[in-house]
């Protein structure tokens, strides 16, 4: 079974868009060039787009605090620039005259490269003439353990069943497919320093504590899975892999397939239940039919209707945290 208690410290860096009269804007327009410092962390330009660097934590609602933190540095630069403010889609559009106008570094599309479980794949447009733009909401997890530091790269895999799959049932941003056309794919990863950055989520789960409850919760899943594959129990793994067809995996998170991403999680559910403690974990035994009346509520009434831009910022800075479960138990 599965043990709640191995926490890994986290860390992210999500990204979202500024926007006036209804057009992105570029990020130097309210970020100076060094960026913003506060001591939740760093809020920088990152190309068109803003990034939030909080500082890493050692639970969940801790990295939610200092993601607040740098959101009240965001909100006083809107207070500073009437008519601007925040865009949380995945992907976006800058008019030609807004590219036109920003510093050469902020124009060209690009990033620092990543690795791929399943292949390399490049990007596959002209950086200098594709105008549109995507925000990221990777996970940062601290890996303390030796064993599983070496095999980080298979690690991914769990992510992927675990946390990229399931959450194409939760991420029904209509630009998702594309964006994931060049940024995010199914398998794409880093290995920093402090052990493994999985980059393949959007920045969906910035719309709300909740959402960020049950995307980094799932990571905890996927984390546990792997620590304890590693350290022994190879039985844990292969219990796992036995329930995957991997192609599926990749093509529902490719594709942004929620029917297919629904039938895979249904495959691995039996195993899940079989392996997940009562209390721990943001999935137990218990809580399945919740979780997926949940997922289908946000496919048929859209992620707008829970959790409405306006009060995005606001939630954050006002230190709003309902864990995942607390708000799905309230539908």
């Amino acid at each position: 079974m599965l043990n709640p208690r191995n926490v890994p410290r986290w860390g992210t860096d999500p990204e979202a868009f500024f926007k006036r009269d209804g057009q992105i804007i570029g990020s130097e327009k309210l970020i100076p060039e060094k960026g913003i410092r506060t001591y939740s962390g760093k809020v920088v330009r990152d190309g068109v787009q803003f990034e939030l660097n909080p500082t890493s934590a050692g639970s969940v609602s801790e990295l939610g605090r200092n993601i607040g933190g740098l959101f009240g540095a965001v909100q006083k630069r809107l207070q500073q620039n009437p008519g601007v403010s925040v865009c949380f889609d995945g992907l976006v559009e800058v008019a030609a005259e807004e590219l036109a106008s920003l510093s050469p570094a902020t124009r060209v599309l690009g990033c620092m490269p990543s690795y791929n479980a399943y292949e390399d794949r490049p990007i596959n447009v002209d950086p200098v003439l594709y105008r549109k733009r995507s925000s990221g909401g990777h996970i940062h997890t601290g890996i303390a353990d030796k064993n599983l530091m070496d095999n980080r790269n298979q690690a991914i895999y769990a992510y992927d069943i675990i946390v990229g799959n399931t959450i194409v049932m939760f991420d029904r941003d209509p630009g998702a497919r594309e964006r994931r056309e060049n940024y995010g794919r199914a398998g794409e990863f880093r290995l920093p320093k402090h052990g493994l950055e999985y980059r393949t989520t959007s920045n969906f789960w910035l719309r709300d504590y909740s959402l960020m409850d049950l995307t980094f919760g799932l990571a905890h899943i996927a984390y546990e899975l792997s620590f304890q594959s590693f350290n022994g129990n190879r039985e844990l793994w292969d219990g796992l892999a036995a329930r995957v067809n991997i192609k599926r995996i990749v093509q529902a998170i490719d594709q942004n397939d929620a029917e297919l991403a629904l039938k895979n999680f249904k495959r691995i559910a039996p195993f899940l239940r079989k392996q997940l403690p009562k209390e721990g974990f943001v999935l137990n035994p218990k809580n399945f039919d919740m979780f997926l009346g949940f997922a289908e509520a946000i496919q048929n009434r859209g992620i707008e209707a829970f959790f409405p831009e306006a009060q995005i910022i606001n939630n954050w800075v006002a230190g709003r945290q309902i864990t995942f479960n607390e708000f799905a138990g309230r539908l």
